[in-house]
């Protein structure tokens, strides 16, 4: 990043922003669940990951739905070297 720019991060998202993971059409072979947690896990910062894995439990998600590989997101973000935190988050539903 240049010197005079500077790094914008969200302080807080609302649970209505954090719903928008939710309500995204599944346009692929996994499991519909799979897909809305793959997008959460590719796109939420860690400090609000945790908060959507709560609010994914209280709506019923299955954590469990699988890709095309038969993996769990769970599977998948254990894989990740850098991802320890997600996992950690992660396997509290498991």
């Amino acid at each position: 990043m240049k010197k005079d720019k500077v790094r914008a991060e969200m302080v807080e998202m609302s649970d209505e922003q954090l719903s928008v993971f939710f309500d995204v059409p599944n346009l692929t072979e996994d499991d519909a669940d799979y897909t809305v947690f793959e997008r959460a896990y590719r796109g939420l910062n860690i400090n609000f990951f945790p908060r959507f894995l709560k609010i994914a439990a209280d709506r019923g998600l299955d954590f469990n739905a699988k890709n095309a590989k038969g993996e769990t997101i769970y599977d998948v973000v254990k894989q990740h070297k850098a991802s320890a935190e997600y996992a950690e988050a992660l396997a509290k539903y498991y």
